[in-house]
């Protein structure tokens, strides 16, 4: 904000310079010195004497000598009321603009209102620069007419001091407004600076919203990432329950097979009891049949013991027939235990393998899901890192520019003081010459 510095307005007619310069020789005595020059000249006579040793009296600018001088002297006396008014205009915007630069985020508005804000400087500063050019232009019109009216009224008294004064005071005017183009330029790097500064500013802050806009999306792909292990997890346990409520309802049907196992085991050792039973009934027959038989040998009676061999036989083919039948119950439920002892064991295996397969699984997603979450936990911490680190940056170009821009106050401050200085010194001897002499 260099280039807004503000040109101060000349000092009013008579201002005195300031301390520490050098006056010119014949310089003019202040207002009020004049003022109380001129009615103890005009008590001796009817116009003020000059006394060129003692000192120069002038008559003030805007006198009724010369309906052109008091014009001019209206016109200048405006445009140091207009300069003054502008300088606060100029001071109010660029506190405005100060305001604006110095908040830690600016809004899209808030960059439209300083863009025409600086806009609305450029041309308040052109408006000064145009009136201060006026100023200038009265004060050198007063000044090469009092350079005429010297070099016209005094050419057969001294031609070659007037001369040389006027010499003098053009070169110190030129010499003056080479320093104030000199400030100006200064104000202009300032302003440059200022800028630069202001665009690096713009891109630590471009940083750090870019560097938050990261660590939200982080957190967001966390949160999407652990409700993702929460469905997961979900589905793992409803597949698990599911296996266990199938496992159950197998193990259900099957706790019936044991009982009806034992219940046969039970009933096939009463039918070896009853086999062995019957058999030890046929060998006691047997014995009994072949005693028959001897006997029948021995005592002849055939008839008798034919009759008891056949009921004999037929209740052993009863018997053996019953034996039949009972080892056929006990293939058929050997069988049958046999194949529901594979099936149990086929379904032991399978869910085995089954929840084998689904523990796998659920350990490597989890794993998968570890190492992710840890990624991104990585990374967030990166990017935490990254945005602390931009927030010091940015807090560190804050105060390094907050730094700078006071330096830069202070020695715009100062250049308005030495523009006031050379402003006040060009006025001065700008009224110098414009006062006429009254011989």
């Amino acid at each position: 904000m260099a280039d807004e510095a503000e040109a101060p307005p000349p000092p009013p007619e008579g201002e005195p310079a300031p301390e520490g310069e050098p006056k010119p020789e014949g310089e003019p005595k202040p207002e009020g010195e004049a003022g109380a020059a001129a009615p103890a000249a005009a008590k001796e006579g009817e116009k003020p004497a000059v006394d060129m040793d003692d000192g120069e009296d002038y008559s003030p600018l805007g006198s009724a000598d010369d309906l052109e001088k008091q014009r001019n002297y209206k016109d200048y006396k405006r445009l140091v009321k207009e300069i003054k008014c502008q300088n606060e205009t100029i001071e109010r915007v660029k506190q405005q603009i100060q305001d604006i630069a110095c908040k830690k985020c600016v809004t899209s508005c808030e960059k439209k209102d300083l863009k025409c804000l600086q806009e609305c400087l450029e041309q308040e500063l052109e408006k000064l620069r145009c009136l201060i050019n006026k100023a200038m232009h009265l004060q050198n019109f007063g000044s090469r007419r009092r350079l005429k009216n010297v070099c016209g009224g005094g050419a057969g008294k001294v031609p070659g001091g007037s001369k040389s004064g006027g010499n003098a005071d053009e070169s110190e005017l030129a010499l003056l407004r080479n320093r104030v183009s000199d400030y100006e330029e200064e104000q202009r790097e300032f302003k440059c600076l200022l800028k630069e500064q202001s665009c690096q500013l713009e891109d630590y802050r471009d940083k750090y919203l870019g560097a938050q806009q990261k660590v939200e999306e982080q957190k967001a792909t966390i949160d999407k990432l652990n409700m993702n292990n929460k469905t997961v997890e979900k589905q793992i346990n409803a597949e698990v329950k599911q296996i266990r409520a199938k496992f159950q309802e197998k193990l259900c049907e099957l706790l019936q097979y044991p009982k009806l196992l034992e219940n046969e085991q039970l009933k096939l050792a009463e039918t070896c009891k009853e086999k062995e039973e019957l058999e030890d009934k046929l060998v006691i027959v047997c014995k009994e049949l072949k005693a028959l038989k001897k006997k029948q040998t021995e005592t002849g009676g055939t008839d008798n013991c034919q009759s008891q061999l056949r009921e004999s036989q037929k209740e052993l083919e009863k018997v053996n027939k019953n034996l039949e039948e009972v080892q056929r119950q006990r293939d058929l439920f050997c069988e049958q235990l046999r194949s529901t002892e594979e099936d149990l064991n086929t379904l032991r295996c399978e869910s085995a393998k089954i929840i084998a397969r689904t523990k796998e699984r659920a350990e490597v997603m989890r794993e998968q899901m570890q190492n992710r979450i840890d990624r991104l936990e990585k990374d967030l911490a990166q990017c935490r890192a990254a945005a602390c680190m931009s927030v010091n940056d940015r807090e560190t170009v804050i105060n390094e520019m907050r730094g700078q821009i006071n330096t830069l106050s202070y020695s715009f401050d100062a250049a308005q003081k030495q523009i006031k200085t050379l402003r006040n010194h060009i006025a001065y001897m700008s009224n110098e010459n414009c006062f006429p002499i009254k011989c």
